[in-house]
């Protein structure tokens, strides 16, 4: 995943959804990354939003790079633990959101 992430980036492109369901196996059992309907080229930019776990709370504007390498982060996470990071956090401001509004 890191060398594919090098590679599109090389070319002008975020992914900005990178997380486990945009990810397959090939038969040698490397990581291919598909689904770049949420990519962003330049100033052209995909409609998709990360999966909630995948997405720093911090982020704030337009994508960057460094929020792709944080989503690859817990991409490898995943790929470790068998456990999506951030998720009870993410729920945890969604409760207190819905909550106090």
């Amino acid at each position: 995943a890191a060398e594919a992430i090098s590679y599109i980036y090389s070319k002008g492109v975020l992914h900005c959804d990178l997380r486990p369901a945009n990810c397959l196996l090939d038969k040698n059992l490397d990581l291919v990354l598909y689904n770049f309907g949420g990519s962003r080229f330049g100033k052209l930019s995909g409609k998709g939003l990360p999966d909630s776990g995948f997405f720093n709370p911090n982020d704030k504007g337009p994508p960057l790079e460094a929020m792709d390498v944080f989503r690859l982060r817990s991409l490898l996470y995943v790929i470790i633990t068998g456990r999506f990071p951030h998720k009870s956090l993410i729920q945890s401001i969604a409760n207190y959101d819905i909550i106090v509004n």
